[in-house]
């Protein structure tokens, strides 16, 4: 991927994944709910560990005699997907990239981050553009 990508801030956007739409907020919303209302996960021999206590287990760990907390976990998925901005002509092809940041302490707020890219670079529209339309010969 590109460097060139579109920062989704306006929740009103959508992005649509193979065949489900969604608004940013509620994209957000349900990458957040996923994550923390996940099923509780079967290891075989009737255990089964919850996705809070699979999280939770992370909050330290020890290397010799030190306890290091971590107060956030970071993943990030890249799906093929298209986005339909507000004012724009039409759905344009890309990547979503999904950040999400969990606190299993709960010293953070968890959250989400998504980055658009496109399959074509969107150019900047500049003002010079209309006064180079007009001094273009015809």
């Amino acid at each position: 991927m590109s460097n060139n990508f579109i920062t989704l801030d306006c929740d009103d956007d959508i992005i649509l994944i193979a065949t489900d739409s969604f608004t940013i907020s509620r994209l957000k919303e349900l990458v957040i709910k996923g994550i923390r209302e996940k099923e509780p996960l079967n290891c075989g021999n009737n255990t089964t560990v919850r996705t809070s206590s699979f999280i939770g287990h992370f909050q330290t760990f020890k290397i010799y005699e030190q306890y290091i907390t971590i107060d956030e976990i970071q993943f990030q998925v890249v799906k093929e997907c298209q986005m339909l901005k507000i004012g724009s002509q039409g759905w344009q092809p890309g990547k979503i990239t999904i950040e999400l940041s969990i606190s299993p302490t709960g010293k953070t707020q968890d959250n989400v981050k998504l980055k658009f890219y496109p399959d074509q670079p969107v150019e900047p529209e500049s003002p010079l553009d209309n006064i180079r339309k007009i001094m273009q010969p015809r």
